[in-house]
């Protein structure tokens, strides 16, 4: 019996970002909710058939593309991360090259440190923004497991799936599309447990930045780029579910490619 030797899967689940930078902005705000964002994400496809769909077909050159609906949440998701990172770093920047006022704890004082006070009383508006963003900060802590637990559910899979493969004759289509069916259906159907906590803890985030404007009704550039941080969280989990997506888009289209049209050549 001929074994498929060479036929791994391999996943690439990481949350790289592009050295592509927009033009700095002075004051730089996103007014951008994330959840209907996250609603509006394409989800991974259930099987083979269903990731074909998902492609554009060059078949002068018999090669493939995504379709633009999934390039284009990918390229929106990374445009946001990259002018995020840019204008946190140009933040930092200003911040650490600020000169000391002089006059003691000040408003530009981040979440978790010395409150300003006056009179030794703790003001009032920083207590409430504390507050919040040790809401945001624990629901951004959530969004984190949820993402580590499914990535650790896709690699166990993963891990089996490498293993029926390699115990297939090289040319079972059948079996091989059988086998990643049912890897797509289980991460598909993970994909849309996981997304209802990313939804319901980034409502919570979503909310809390809407309460301040968005950081337009904040004067301290440290606390600006608190929200621009929670912002940039948001963003790059969102491109974590966009990454699946693709990948498996492309796995499954494959594996179609590989029966339906290598097998008839």
């Amino acid at each position: 019996m001929k074994i498929q030797p060479k036929l791994v899967l391999i996943l690439f689940l990481s949350l790289l970002t592009q050295n592509v930078f927009s033009q700095p902005k002075n004051d730089f705000i996103i007014s951008q909710d994330f959840v209907p964002f996250l609603d509006s994400l394409i989800a991974p496809p259930v099987n083979c058939d269903a990731a074909w769909t998902l492609v554009i077909t060059d078949s002068l050159n018999n090669k493939y593309v995504l379709i633009s609906a999934i390039e284009e949440q990918d390229t929106k998701i990374q445009k946001i991360i990259s002018e995020i990172t840019t204008n946190l770093n140009l933040k930092k920047i200003k911040i650490n090259a600020a000169p000391p006022s002089g006059k003691g704890p000040s408003e530009n004082i981040p979440p978790g440190n010395t409150s300003p006070s006056i009179g030794g009383k703790i003001s009032d508006d920083f207590r409430d923004i504390q507050e919040d963003f040790q809401d945001a900060n624990l629901a951004i802590t959530r969004i984190t497991e949820t993402k580590e637990e499914f990535k650790d559910e896709i690699n166990d899979m993963q891990y089996k799936v490498n293993e029926k493969l390699h115990n297939t004759h090289e040319t079972d289509y059948d079996a091989h599309i059988t086998i990643i069916n049912d890897f797509m259906l289980y991460t598909e159907k993970q994909y849309q447990k996981h997304k209802l906590v990313f939804r319901e803890n980034m409502n919570k985030i979503d909310a809390i930045i809407k309460k301040y404007d968005y950081g337009f009704n904040i004067k301290s550039p440290r606390i600006k780029s608190e929200i621009l941080k929670y912002q940039l969280s948001q963003s790059e989990n969102l491109k974590f579910l966009s990454n699946i997506t693709k990948e498996f888009t492309v796995i499954g289209a494959n594996f179609y490619k590989e029966k339906y049209i290598n097998s008839h050549n």
